[in-house]
């Protein structure tokens, strides 16, 4: 063995024990509370649980009804619940005027969300509210197009109708 590959080998080992330290340190903290991993509340969490207490609470305290959360595909309070069908929810968001246009990572709005969901109420009331029917996802796909994809012949139908509007 020469003299760099001593070295190699050296520094492998060096940087072996500092990751191995390093993630031991770590778990320490956490167990000794130092170092906190629970998810903080935010108002994704309570629309998607249905919380709606804590999401008024957590407005109230100043959090954002339009925050998006990265963690979560960057959703929002109303995709949230639109997703988990958390109908008062839904309606306390949009009594807010919560923005209805925001985008999640893969580019689609409440409405094509609402649309997905074959959520009727909520196609309707987002169209009412004034959601822009003409944005498109990451992939090109506008909300009449998922309203003209969904199998379900009477949903199809409503969908496409309300989105005519």
């Amino acid at each position: 063995m020469n003299r760099r590959q001593a070295y190699n080998i050296l520094w492998l080992l060096l940087g072996t024990f500092l990751v191995v330290a390093t993630f031991r340190l770590g778990i320490v903290a956490v167990r000794r509370g130092a170092i906190d991993l629970s998810p903080k509340p935010n108002p994704v969490i309570a629309a998607q649980s249905g919380d709606l207490q804590k999401l008024i609470s957590l407005e109230s305290n100043g959090m954002s009804l339009n925050f998006q959360y990265p963690h979560m595909w960057n959703w929002t309070p109303l995709i949230a619940a639109i997703e988990s069908r958390n109908t008062n929810v839904i309606q306390y968001l949009l009594k807010k005027h919560v923005a209805l246009n925001l985008r999640d990572r893969d580019g689609r709005t409440a409405l094509i969300w609402a649309i997905r969901e074959r959520d009727t109420n909520t196609i309707k009331a987002l169209v009412v509210k004034g959601a822009d029917r003409e944005i498109k996802d990451s992939m090109g796909a506008s909300a009449a197009e998922y309203a003209a994809a969904i199998s379900d012949t009477n949903i199809r139908y409503v969908a496409t109708k309300l989105l005519k509007r």
